[in-house]
């Protein structure tokens, strides 16, 4: 599966986006996943947003992958997650959401 990973431009963050994305690629390497850059034909991307505002989370960048997932502070794809917990639950996410693709 390859995936990327979209990051919100930090301006009010509530959450250590860089640490998340780590903790992301090393389970993703782990788990067989190969990120990528957008311009790949992906299988998914994660959106990462530092607050609830969520200005990451734009049609353009979903359109980029078959699905999505959504972290905003404390959540994925609207379910609350302890930050701890993060990580596990996006990996989660990829590997039983349904493909989603907007156009």
């Amino acid at each position: 599966m390859k995936v990327a990973i979209k990051y919100c431009g930090s301006c009010n963050p509530r959450l250590n986006l860089a640490r998340l994305g780590q903790r992301l690629a090393a389970l993703a390497e782990a788990e067989g996943m190969a990120l990528a850059s957008p311009e790949d034909n992906l299988d998914a991307i994660v959106i990462l947003n530092g607050c609830r505002v969520a200005c990451a989370d734009r049609d353009e960048v979903r359109r980029l992958a078959r699905r999505a997932v959504v972290v905003t502070e404390c959540s994925v794809n609207g379910l609350e997650v302890a930050e701890a917990d993060l990580a596990q639950a996006v990996a989660r996410a990829l590997r039983d959401a349904p493909c989603q693709r907007r156009v």
